[in-house]
């Protein structure tokens, strides 16, 4: 049991690093110094076979999200444009927008493949299948 609480503090870890290095990328590469790059909510439920993926993102255009899967590196990215509109006055201005990235290491002992990619009342989910890599 201790072995994998190190692992799972390990993982922790690296992802943490890989979130901060694909802000970095994200907004020194397209965006003004001047803009945060914001990390919405997320939920990964693992199965025996698969892996759903949650996402808060209400109010995006689907248009407007990226997901990109590398070996096992699950990439989701995009952007939320401001809602009022010129000759307004904002009055409150409390929800994240601009740009948007998370990065999520899954299990390097596994082959991965996007299933299925959806955006339903606020939350884009992303379905992925999984399957053991042999020796």
């Amino acid at each position: 049991m201790r072995h994998d609480q190190r692992r799972l503090e390990v993982f922790i870890d690296f992802e943490s690093r890989v979130n901060e290095m694909f802000k970095e990328l994200i907004h020194d590469r397209w965006y003004s110094k001047r803009e945060e790059v914001w990390t919405p909510h997320t939920d990964v439920i693992e199965y025996d076979d698969e892996i759903d993926v949650y996402i808060d993102l209400p109010g995006l255009d689907p248009g407007n999200i990226s997901v990109q899967l590398d070996k096992n590196n699950l990439r989701i990215y995009g952007e939320r444009h401001e809602a009022w509109k010129e000759g307004s006055y904002q009055i409150l201005s409390e929800r994240q927008r601009g740009v948007f990235a998370r990065s999520i290491v899954l299990d390097e002992d596994y082959r991965y493949s996007i299933q299925e990619t959806k955006y339903q009342n606020g939350v884009f989910s992303i379905h992925i299948q999984k399957q053991e890599i042999h020796g």
